[in-house]
């Protein structure tokens, strides 16, 4: 074998590698070459001895075996790409090239949904038929180097290689003709050899036609999302035009779209980029936001179409869509100017689409799975690899469910304006989606029907304070803990509830079940605030609640946005007594050949504890509770067992309040429910607005319809669960002095069983008018026993809250105070730690007299009424006299003459003993009592005639 220069340097630098051909270092290459050779030797046996190996030099011996390897090499390489080139269709044959198989989705019953080609031009149009800016657009985008390559892109080839190895960004190396071939010609697995298959026949297509029918072919048969294949159909269905008519603009939107034609799609939740949270006013302001490089990447979604959002500082952030970036690739290829492209920005931007017409079925969820089945599968696959595939979507179920929405939403735009509504159902012991209705109407442009809010954050409202309490249940709390909704100042706000109004003491069961927002702020604290809240939250499934965000105790009230989705995983571990199931959509998919691709019928979910079983157990009994809940239409029919939370997530507008997100989320054991109502864009609604009213009773009707032939099914209790008598009024075990009315049993944890005896009661001898200590001068209709209530915050020292509870107690009227129930002799506050003021000798001591001044002790009495007058001497001064017959009060009198109008009662016998009273208080209220015994006497004849009348 003769060496040319340029294996001369090479086997100079391999030389030098190893040291050079003389002394100890030709020992030490010598012995590096037969090692070499004989790693070589065990593989190649006797190909390497036919190269007479023994009798050249070691460099020699080197660069041979590497030169033959390369030869071998590419003679195998030969081999096998004419092997599997026997087995690839034809590149001549555009017919061949243009097949695809139809993809099939089904619910759970094999009714079918969607067949993916059944709408499909067919028809391929001409390449003159195709505007030159369709064709540029496409190749910005997709293929900047598709008129110099050959078919494929050695270095982006290089480039995907290193990214498989985990070195840079992960990416793909195809060209435009090679995902022409992943479209229409091969299978879409996702193996080494099908890659090696579409290079092959990639380039020779490249060899038997223009690159301009390359083109032609890819822009006819390119899925663009839905129904639309080819830009013919794409051109159809989003402009309602011919491709040779679509503009620049339109051109761009369509280049836009193959990347990832379900997110893109214009009747897509990712038609406009956007914001994935709102940010408020102090981020803006601290992190100095201006545009999009000020952000964080989960912080927005690049969509279709940039958006511009006006933030609360009043800067406009701009956020660039996938359209921007097709005309910006237009530009720097000098397919267009700088000023046609910002013109065509601009069009893009206020671009009104054609409205979607489609006989696909439960379209949000189809949408939905095919989303899926793409990022597991690939999009060619899915679009043209002819799957069946059978989803664990209920039809049945769906159709009840659309409808209820369609009547609901009438109903809601005509009393607060909401012009949309949503419905997720979920089997919690299966993770099976069973519905899916993304919004009112998926054809609705104006209400942005397309948009699948069940995928989409909101902000929850209250229907996110289970998970408050969930996680305060873990800290050691329980329903029958005592919280305060009082008047709280927190960060120089003073929230309120939904009323207006406050309770003062509640326990956590009826503070929940009403859904009372001052008590859930409180539980925010004991759950450990925004650390301790999230992390349990995420655990049960709820990702989107951002970190980075200091939410604070709003938090408490659902001001964190998150998913429907997410809602409804999280309800379905409380549903699964505290397990986690994941969420499936998918029953079974097989391939074009019947080969299984995912079988999940038979698979047993994978059930991982992220919730104490007991603190489930306790959210499901206080959500099922019909004592405390807030309305008949929380309650499923035939009285079944049932759990429900609504929600209503509000804004601020001017001076006002005002409603914007309206839920409820509901479950048994077999199903979990969520219903989301209000307005697309998220505009406010009107302020009569509220989950019961606008999202439960489509619920109500989703719920009874899918349980209608299902058993009756109770929430398992845990044999730990204790039954525990404790007060009323500060949730602690009763002690002697709480009053026997003030004490209830409910349940608690095993490890949150109350230790601490109530001590907020006790009671105590006082001079009633001021609540001071009495003594032997105090008068005694004043000195009585009173029971204390003296309530004690929830948490001590950090907090103004015990203030804030004594001052709300202290303004109640005493209307407000017997509203509370807290019985007779219970007052709250604490006796005053001194000597009652009014009890003195000297005011004691004071002159007090009272005589009977027209009857004596023994005198007759005539039947009927008489007149009964007393002499009373007051040196205090006369508060009043009170008069009695036989101790019966019969009437006051509070200023002179002190005469009382009575009557003996005409059942009296004569000669009847009776007796009289008279008992003057002075102004001390100092009192002295005149006793006299009369008897009945005969009835005054002059009053006969009266008497008779009266009878």
């Amino acid at each position: 074998m003769r060496f040319n220069r340029k294996s001369k340097r090479f086997g100079s630098r391999f030389g030098q590698s190893y040291g050079r051909s003389s002394g100890s270092g030709s020992k030490n290459i010598s012995a590096k070459a037969k090692q070499f050779q004989a790693l070589i030797s065990k593989h190649y046996g006797n190909y390497v001895e036919s190269l007479q190996l023994e009798t050249r030099h070691p460099k020699e011996r080197i660069v041979l075996i590497l030169l033959s390897l390369f030869t071998a090499g590419m003679t195998f390489g030969l081999l096998s790409t004419t092997a599997i080139s026997v087995f690839l269709p034809s590149a001549r044959n555009i017919e061949s090239l243009m097949k695809v198989e139809s993809t099939v989705f089904y619910d759970r019953n094999g009714k079918t949904l969607y067949t993916l080609h059944d709408e499909e031009n067919r028809e391929v149009i001409k390449s003159e038929d195709i505007p030159k800016f369709v064709k540029q657009a496409a190749v910005s985008i997709e293929d900047n180097g598709f008129y110099e390559h050959n078919g494929i892109d050695i270095p982006a080839i290089g480039k995907a290689v290193l990214s498989e190895l985990g070195i840079g960004p992960r990416r793909g190396g195809s060209t435009i003709t090679q995902q022409f071939v992943k479209n229409t010609v091969l299978s879409s697995e996702r193996t080494y050899l099908r890659k090696f298959k579409e290079i092959i026949l990639a380039t020779r297509i490249e060899k038997y036609h223009t690159k301009d029918e390359i083109l032609t072919m890819y822009l006819n048969k390119i899925p663009y999302g839905g129904t639309s294949y080819g830009v013919e159909k794409a051109a159809e269905v989003f402009f309602n035009k011919d491709a040779k008519d679509l503009n620049l603009a339109e051109a761009v939107i369509l280049a836009a779209l193959p990347q990832a034609p379900s997110y893109y799609s214009p009747f897509g939740e990712n038609k406009y980029s956007s914001l994935s949270r709102e940010l408020t006013l102090s981020e803006i302001k601290s992190r100095k936001i201006k545009d999009i490089s000020d952000l964080e990447r989960d912080e927005y979604n690049i969509g279709l179409i940039g958006k511009s959002y006006l933030l609360a500082d009043g800067t406009n952030l701009y956020l660039p869509g996938r359209t921007d970036e097709v005309l910006k690739q237009m530009e720097n290829q000098k397919y267009i100017s700088e000023e046609v492209q910002k013109k065509s920005l601009t069009e893009v931007q206020n671009y009104v689409f054609n409205e979607y017409v489609a006989t696909i079925k439960a379209p949000h969820f189809v949408f939905y799975v095919r989303d899926l089945l793409e990022k597991k599968y690939d999009k060619e696959l899915v679009s043209n690899g002819g799957l069946k595939v059978y989803t664990t979507l209920d039809f049945d179920l769906y159709e009840e469910a659309r409808k209820a929405i369609e009547t609901q939403t009438a109903s809601n735009l005509k009393r607060f304006n909401a012009n949309n509504m949503a419905s997720l159902s979920i089997n919690p012991a299966t993770g099976e989606i069973l519905s899916m209705v993304g919004s009112a109407d998926f054809t609705k442009v104006e209400i942005e029907g397309y948009n699948n809010i069940t995928i989409n954050k909101k902000q929850p409202g209250s229907s996110f304070k289970p998970i408050v309490y969930a996680t305060a249940f873990l800290n050691g709390y329980g329903p029958g803990t005592v919280l305060y909704d009082v008047p709280t100042k927190l960060d120089d706000k003073t929230p309120k509830n939904y009323d207006g109004s406050f309770r003062g003491p509640m326990s956590i069961r009826s503070a929940l079940g009403q859904s009372r927002n001052i008590p859930a702020i409180k539980a925010y604290f004991l759950a450990g605030e925004q650390e301790g809240v999230i992390n349990q939250a995420e655990k049960m499934g709820i990702t989107s609640l951002n970190r980075n965000v200091d939410y604070g105790w709003p938090l408490a009230l659902g001001a964190g946005e998150v998913t429907m989705m997410e809602m409804v995983e999280a309800f379905s571990v409380f549903a699964n007594g505290g397990e986690k199931v994941p969420t499936t959509a998918v029953l079974k998919v097989l391939d074009s050949k019947g080969k299984i691709l995912e079988d999940n019928t038979k698979t047993v979910p994978t059930k991982t504890r992220v919730l104490d079983e007991q603190v489930a157990f306790l959210i499901n009994n206080i959500l099922s509770d019909r004592s405390v809940n807030l309305g008949g239409a929380l309650n499923l029919p035939d009285g079944r067992v049932s759990a429900i939370k609504t929600g209503t997530s509000t804004k601020v507008v001017g001076d006002t309040i005002l409603p914007s997100n309206l839920w409820s989320i509901g479950y048994t054991p077999q199903i979990v429910t969520a219903v989301w109502a209000g307005n697309t864009n998220g505009k406010e609604l009107g302020l009569s607005g509220d989950g019961y009213n606008g999202a439960v009773p489509v619920w109500n009707k989703i719920m009874s319809f899918a349980l209608k032939d299902a058993p009756k099914v109770n929430f398992a209790r845990p044999e730990e669960i204790k039954s525990v008598s404790i007060s009323k009024l500060s949730g602690k075990l009763a002690g002697e002095n709480t009053p026997a009315n003030l004490v209830t049993t409910d349940v608690f944890a095993s490890f949150a069983v109350p230790k601490e005896v109530d001590n907020s009661f006790y009671k105590a001898s006082v001079d009633s008018r001021n609540n001071k200590r009495p003594n032997a001068f105090c008068p005694p209709d004043f000195v009585k026993e009173l029971t204390f209530y003296n309530p004690q915050a929830e948490i001590q020292g950090r907090f103004n809250w015990q203030a804030e509870i004594i001052s709300w107690f202290n303004g109640l009227t005493p209307e407000k105070v017997k509203e509370l129930n807290l019985g007779e002799n219970v007052v709250v506050g604490s006796p005053v730690e001194e000597d009652s003021e009014l009890c003195t000798p000297e005011l004691a001591n004071k002159a007090l007299e009272i005589s009977f001044a027209n009857l004596a002790e023994g005198d007759v009495v005539p039947k009927g009424p008489f007149t009964l007058e007393a002499s009373v001497e007051a040196e205090a001064g006369v508060e009043k006299v009170e008069f009695f017959l036989n101790d019966v009060p019969a009437t006051v009198a509070t200023s002179a003459p002190y005469t009382a109008d009575m009557r003996v009662p005409i059942g009296f016998k004569v000669g009847r003993e009776f007796m009289l009273k008279a008992k003057v208080t002075d102004k001390n209220g100092f009192t002295k009592e005149q006793f006299i015994k009369v008897k009945t006497g005969e009835a005054d004849a002059s009053l006969e005639p009266a008497l008779s009348s009266e009878e």
